[in-house]
């Protein structure tokens, strides 16, 4: 016999819309996919879960697994499995600056890799730029996560080395374009000089550096 206090209800992706016929001792009832495709279904497979679908669901897991199976050990693949290692793998060298100081992944991203792609794809991601957190003391989640460069990424660090100088503060990185004075020697005149002498000594004398 029809119940009709089923319609409503939500199996999987299908939600009940009405009572449709009986074969024998089985009723079966219209349904709307998620989709938006109709199908008729037995209520005892919605109930079991043998049916959770119209049949796009099945469809939707071939697609991800396959998804999966191509990028796996893909750059992107790499991005986001060493991001969760950083916050739940205590054996991991970077978890002290990452899991131990609380950050974390959003379930959706720590759950699915192609959750995770997805957005990657649709927020610009390219080989040559870095996943970079908006907010360093924040974890790995949509709004708080963009692709780089990777000089955008090293100066979002927040062991970054600040210098002031003539009541202006950037990271190493910064001052080296600013003063246009290669990174690497900017870095040894920091570390041996004073840093008005670093910053003001003229750019092509080496002195041993």
């Amino acid at each position: 016999m029809a119940n009709l206090q089923l319609t409503g209800q939500t199996f999987g992706y299908l939600t009940i819309l009405s009572f449709s016929h009986t074969s024998g001792y089985r009723c079966y009832y219209n349904c709307k996919c998620k989709c938006g495709n109709d199908a008729v279904v037995m209520i005892g497979h919605l109930q079991r879960g043998t049916i959770k679908s119209c049949g796009c669901y099945q469809r939707e897991r071939v697609i991800a697994t396959n998804t999966i199976h191509e990028l796996a050990g893909s750059r992107l693949y790499l991005i986001w499995n060493n991001a969760k290692q950083r916050c739940y793998n205590p054996k991991n060298t970077s978890y002290k600056r990452y899991g131990a100081l609380g950050i974390t992944m959003c379930d959706e991203w720590f759950n699915s890799f192609i959750s995770f792609a997805a957005w990657a794809y649709a927020n610009g991601y390219a080989d040559n730029l870095q996943l970079d957190r908006r907010e360093n003391d924040k974890g790995y989640y949509p709004e708080n996560c963009r692709w780089v460069t990777r000089k955008v990424n090293s100066n979002n660090r927040r062991d970054n080395r600040y210098i002031t100088y003539n009541s202006e503060t950037h990271t190493l990185s910064e001052w080296s374009d600013l003063l246009n004075i290669p990174y690497k020697r900017l870095v040894y005149r920091v570390n041996n000089w004073s840093i008005e002498r670093a910053f003001t000594s003229p750019k092509l004398i080496i002195t041993n550096e």
